[in-house]
């Protein structure tokens, strides 16, 4: 089969590689369409992956064999994956944190034409309703719900996202459903600001433009917003990986005991003041990944139509088209997300 394999850093090669061994196990999935994550990029750009490594995980696709003491699954399903298997067995399964399992197995691999997976893989049948191109955003749609689910929002709260990538405009998604006082989004490129403005934003800031934490408090200030009453928000979602967002988002965007959820990956440490955190009892919290709980809100979400996970899609690419799909989703000025169609 074909295969876009990591061959370095910054190189991604398609070639061809043997077809997956299927176990009795297991089920053969032809795979569909596959979303260049941001934490793809991270291993794109910095060398985290081993040399041969097949990366993807955001993917969706049709069962094309099954081994032979598979029951859950038959040729023909349309699945929407979850590549993440938790161990079930440390702490953090047994208290249901299976995003923090401490032994955790997983089946990457979407950049290719075929992924073999435990039949026990987190999957979901895709109704026909549903497109195979939108069942691919079921990993990072979960993501989105659990960095939601992780704020204990009411319908009062205004908050801000920064960062409007994939991620950043699924987060504003969710939060438009869960049907939150206010929205406000911020990012540099006006590509991804119209984009929000259209998925439900109440306001889009450009930091090169617009003096973020005066607008915040200006938005907020006004009594339109269903009765909020504080001049900053209540949460903070920091999307976009930026350093530099941090400080300001403790001392100027988040109200007093108000809460910052850290869902982006940073390329290097971060430096901040902690005095804002304790004279303002503001509660830094980090979202990772997802639980059980998080991708059946998600996969409702997508089946029920109550997101457009399609309208952040710019470019889709063919598999043998890779490592120019990795270039592309780089691009942040001009790509918001980069589907690959093997």
């Amino acid at each position: 089969m074909k295969a876009g394999v990591y061959r370095g850093k910054g190189k991604i090669v398609y070639e061809e590689i043997p077809d997956p061994v299927v176990g009795e196990h297991d089920i053969l999935l032809r795979v569909s369409s596959c979303g260049i994550c941001g934490s793809d990029l991270h291993v794109y750009s910095e060398g985290w992956a081993s040399d041969g490594m097949v990366l993807g995980h955001e993917y969706s696709g049709v069962v094309a064999a099954t081994g032979p003491k598979v029951t859950r699954h038959a040729v023909g399903d349309r699945l929407a994956v979850i590549p993440a298997v938790a161990c079930g067995n440390c702490m953090a399964c047994q208290n249901g944190r299976t995003n923090l399992c401490e032994q955790p197995a997983g089946k990457a691999g979407g950049y290719a034409e075929l992924v073999a997976l435990p039949e026990n893989v987190t999957a979901f049948r895709v109704p026909e309703t549903t497109s195979l191109e939108a069942a691919a955003f079921l990993e990072p749609l979960s993501v989105a719900v659990r960095a939601v689910n992780q704020a204990a929002l009411g319908p009062a709260d205004a908050v801000v996202v920064v960062g409007l990538g994939s991620i950043g405009l699924s987060v504003l998604q969710v939060l438009r459903d869960r049907g939150v006082a206010a929205i406000i989004a911020a990012d540099l490129s006006p590509r991804r600001l119209e984009l929000a403005r259209r998925l439900g934003a109440d306001v889009v800031l450009n930091p090169l433009h617009d003096d973020v934490p005066a607008r915040v408090k200006e938005v907020l200030g006004q009594s339109s917003h269903r009765g909020y009453e504080s001049s900053r928000a209540r949460v903070v979602f920091e999307c976009s990986g930026a350093g530099q967002v941090v400080g300001p988002a403790i001392t100027e965007l988040v109200t007093p005991g108000g809460t910052i959820v850290m869902v982006a990956l940073f390329e290097q440490p971060v430096t901040i003041d902690p005095n804002p955190l304790v004279r303002k009892e503001v509660s830094l919290i980090g979202s990772y990944a997802y639980t059980q709980e998080d991708w059946k809100q998600a996969f409702g979400l997508l089946v029920e139509g109550r997101v457009d996970v399609l309208a952040t899609v710019t470019h889709r690419v063919p598999l043998a088209q890779v490592d120019e799909a990795f270039r592309m989703q780089l691009n942040k000025s001009d790509a918001v997300k980069v589907l690959v169609t093997p």
